[in-house]
């Protein structure tokens, strides 16, 4: 489902909305995030917060990103460590 959503459905918000990245989140605690993984997304960065109900510490997230550009995801993917994941929209045409 996430492949089809991927190829079918972000190209077209892409053209209309002018989006370059979809992103993602998943459950550390859960999932090993292979879902994302073996389709090609790059784990910029994980995310854990204060759950606002209880005030208890959050389970660990890991964010996912897709980019229709292979290169740009390559160089996310070796930047991970260093750099910061800051998903934008296109400049307007």
């Amino acid at each position: 489902m996430l492949r089809m959503w991927r190829a079918f459905v972000f190209p077209t918000l892409c053209q209309e909305c002018g989006f370059v990245w979809a992103v993602g989140y998943q459950d550390a605690a859960i999932h090993a995030g292979n879902l994302y993984r073996f389709d090609g997304w790059v784990q910029p960065a994980t995310s854990s917060g204060i759950d606002p109900r209880s005030g208890r510490k959050g389970r660990r997230k890991s964010v996912w990103g897709w980019r229709d550009e292979a290169s740009e995801r390559r160089r996310r993917r070796a930047n991970r460590a260093g750099g910061q994941f800051r998903p934008r929209r296109r400049p307007p045409p």
